[in-house]
């Protein structure tokens, strides 16, 4: 009897089978992100592998009792922008220029009347390569 490639091949086989019964799959790369804000302060975190993971930064850097998640995202850029007044707005996008702009765009719409970017960034999976940018705490 002649064993040999066939008798590897299934045993490969009932290997990866196995595998994929116990739900040990390769891990999927992901980039979750997640904006919070509270108290005055906005935290935001990207490039995580999973939503809580993402929840947990943001709202540490957020770094209030009172920080509560506002949004969520994955493999995008995300831009958060607010005033003096109170008014803010946040946007997802493909790239970092159009998510600051859309966040002060839905900023104004809510009356804001000096809106700013406070913070921006993008994951890695889209494609850019736009650092954590922090532009100003936002102010009460």
């Amino acid at each position: 009897m002649r064993t040999g490639r066939p008798t590897l091949i299934a045993a490969v086989g009932a290997v990866v089978t196995a595998l994929l019964v116990l739900g040990l799959t390769p891990h999927v790369a992901r980039a979750d992100g997640a904006i919070a804000r509270g108290g005055g302060r906005v935290g935001i975190s990207y490039n995580l592998p999973d939503m809580e993971r993402a929840e947990h930064k943001a709202l540490r850097e957020c770094g209030r009792r009172e920080c509560r998640i506002i949004f969520r995202f994955a493999h995008a850029c995300a831009a958060y922008a607010s005033s003096r007044d109170g008014a803010y707005g946040y946007a997802r996008a493909e790239n970092p220029e159009i998510a600051r702009r859309h966040a002060i765009e839905k900023c104004r719409h809510y009356r804001g009347r000096d809106c700013a970017v406070r913070v921006s960034g993008c994951d890695r999976r889209n494609g850019q390569r736009d650092a954590p940018r922090r532009d100003l705490q936002e102010r009460r």
